[in-house]
């Protein structure tokens, strides 16, 4: 091999490389935090959130959510599904909401008010444990929230 030829690969390698760590940068400064309530309605005996999710990209490069999805738990019981197939872009440094629909498990949720009744706690500790496509990578996500008294 040339020296030419080694300096042009070391060259194309080095961009690569520069261009993955600036992406994964990007994506580590990604943050999620839950939104607001859209609508509720039924799909047949299903209840169906939309709900928006805030993305939050502090970096200084644009960013492309292509999916979500997850589940979500209350109280440690698997209650229903979350799910967003809609991409949203996230300009550098800026906020997007995402919306995000969730099916709620009619069984799920029976065991998890039956548990609150037995209880009598109905605080409910909320989480979504799921993976976003961010920009093409898998991106683990985790959103708790506190509700009730």
């Amino acid at each position: 091999m040339r020296k030419s030829e080694i300096i042009v690969i070391g060259g194309v390698l080095g961009l690569i490389a520069y261009f993955g760590f600036r992406t994964y940068s990007a994506l580590s400064s990604l943050v999620f935090t839950p939104g607001n309530i859209l609508s509720v309605e039924l799909q047949g005996m299903v209840p169906v959130f939309t709900i928006t999710v805030l993305a939050q990209n502090t970096s200084n490069t644009d960013l492309r959510v292509n999916s979500f999805a997850g589940n979500l738990f209350s109280n440690n019981t698997l209650v229903g599904n979350v799910s967003s197939f809609t991409p949203a872009i996230i300009p550098a440094n800026s906020t997007v909401q995402i919306p995000i629909q969730i099916q709620l498990g009619l069984i799920g949720l029976a065991n998890d008010l039956i548990t609150a009744f037995q209880t009598k706690n109905f605080q409910q500790a909320i989480q979504v444990q799921g993976f976003a496509n961010v920009s093409g990578i898998q991106v683990p996500l985790k959103l708790d929230y506190t509700v009730g008294a």
